[in-house]
């Protein structure tokens, strides 16, 4: 019988080293001498955007909280270094399966700076991939390469990049979520033992809703759950774990900032300068597509044109996204011919004061016959 003791020996004498990050995470952010004022940032943008959320009561999509964090706190990461490596076509790389091919060419691009980033095509299809500079990468699509084209807006730095902080964002997105509601609660001083009433929970009306207690660190994400004990007249008393958001809305809390996230910035924090420019230009082609509007109001807003095509555009193109490089944005515009459909493909272009959604001048540029 074969002595295996000395190789089981050898492998445990082997030292366990521990896991590398491959995604950016706070105890990273923490080691970096810059680390300190992101994150203040990064919490600043989070707790205005999630407070504005709550009193206007829309839903706050991750992809926006992130573009903003992305917007106010890359000024404050200077390891990051932009740079478009191209577009790769992963059928070039080897004849091996497609998944084997990406994760390849992937950890190639994870020894890269952050920033750096790519556009893979994979059986005619695109998605944009980068570095995140801690031995990973990050995409927008979750590897499903759903463009058909590499110059779709989504595919560039500017939507791609966020998503280096995306995991960062959604943890402390809950735990700020929760500080609002308690500090709300607390203002309101909502004691265990308040009732509620008359309250709508899991498709019944329950007469009364008692608060019983929170649950701390309940939920993934380590955000507390709210206990409530609910009765009505013939039924059985049911108790109900609830989520932050949905205590707060039966409470009919008035939302409080905790002290710890106010300041005077936060309301420039709502909005970046690209979804101010990608509103501004939207409004500039609406006015030139709208049928309503005189034609001394028209003239007005094609003043800032460096020239212009005295062809009518077609109301179907207002439906295209606006693509964004450097201090410019540019979205396909089609010339109609009398019977609403495409008769000729052009380019309109509006350029921004640098730094600001100020239009200096637009143009609509013929790109085909």
């Amino acid at each position: 019988m074969t002595n295996i003791a000395p190789a089981i020996l050898e492998r445990a004498q082997v030292e366990v080293l521990p896991r590398q990050p491959t995604r950016i995470e706070a105890a990273y952010l923490e080691g970096q001498p810059w680390g300190q004022a992101f994150l203040r940032e990064m919490d600043l943008v989070i707790a205005a955007n999630e407070f504005e959320s709550i009193c206007q009561g829309f839903v706050l999509y991750d992809a926006v909280l992130e573009q903003r964090v992305a917007a106010f706190c890359r000024p404050l990461d200077p390891t990051v270094e932009e740079r478009f490596l191209g577009v790769i076509s992963l059928e070039q790389l080897g004849d091996e399966p497609a998944w084997m091919t990406l994760k390849r060419a992937l950890a190639s691009l994870a020894e890269q700076p952050r920033g750096h980033w790519a556009v893979y095509e994979q059986a005619g299809r695109f998605d944009s991939y980068m570095s995140n500079g801690v031995g990973g990468t990050d995409t927008a699509s979750g590897e499903k390469f759903l463009s058909a084209t590499p110059a779709a807006p989504n595919l560039s730095f500017d939507e791609t990049f966020p998503h280096v902080y995306g995991y960062e964002v959604y943890k402390r997105r809950s735990r700020i979520r929760d500080e609002i509601i308690t500090a709300s609660a607390a203002a309101a001083n909502v004691q265990p033992g308040r009732v509620f009433k008359d309250v709508r929970l899991s498709g019944a009306t329950w007469s009364n809703v008692t608060f019983v207690g929170v649950m701390p660190n309940y939920f993934v994400g380590r955000t507390n759950a709210y206990k409530v004990r609910a009765t009505r007249r013939g039924v059985r008393a049911h108790e109900f774990v609830l989520e932050p958001k949905a205590f707060f809305s039966i409470a009919k809390l008035q939302p409080v900032m905790p002290a710890a996230y106010v300041d005077d910035g936060n309301r420039a924090r709502l909005q970046t300068v690209g979804e101010r420019r990608g509103a501004a230009a939207q409004s500039l082609w609406d006015r030139l597509l709208s049928t309503d509007t005189s034609e001394a109001s028209r003239a007005e807003a094609l003043a800032v044109f460096d020239r212009l095509a005295t062809a009518r555009f077609g109301p179907y193109a207002s439906r295209a996204s606006f693509r964004s490089e450097g201090d410019q944005m540019s979205r396909p515009a089609y010339e109609t011919d009398g019977t609403d459909r495409p008769a000729r493909s052009h380019t309109f272009i509006v350029r921004f004061r640098p730094g600001s959604d100020v239009i200096t001048s637009a143009s609509i540029e013929r790109t085909s016959s």
